[in-house]
């Protein structure tokens, strides 16, 4: 299986508690929740922040593996290809590796960008069919 884009269930939410997972970031929870999730790989990519005005194409990410918690820091740059077509260049601003983990930080890398693509330019809030993903890191 791969990684999708949903509006997380209400299952899912109690699953993975995800109010005390969000809690860990911010000292509210949202009304939902949104990710790109592989559950055969046991993955999930949640978006737990962004920049305002200036910054506001910082995105702070969330990538939980088996368990593990990678919270990254991600420049945003888009772009329009044509009118059916877009890009994303993603620009590392930083990551914040579990000190010990199950897999190593090029996995982690691996996996993260193929979460991105997925996501694409905004997960389930804003699908786009054909998109392209470009990373500098």
């Amino acid at each position: 299986m791969a990684f999708v884009n949903e509006w997380v269930s209400q299952e899912d939410i109690k699953k993975y508690d995800l109010p005390s997972f969000w809690m860990k970031f911010h000292w509210w929870t949202p009304v939902t929740y949104t990710w790109t999730v592989d559950r055969q790989r046991n993955v999930f990519l949640l978006k737990v922040g962004s920049g305002r005005e200036d910054t506001s194409n910082h995105i702070d990410f969330v990538l939980c593996w088996d368990g593990e918690i990678t919270r990254i820091g991600l420049i945003k740059h888009e772009a329009s290809q044509s009118p059916n077509e877009m890009a994303t260049r993603w620009e590392l601003i930083g990551f914040d590796f579990p000190n010990v983990s199950a897999h190593s930080r090029d996995e982690i890398v691996d996996m993260l960008k193929d979460a991105l693509r997925a996501y694409k330019r905004s997960g389930i809030v804003w699908p786009v069919e054909n998109h392209t993903s470009i990373f500098d890191f």
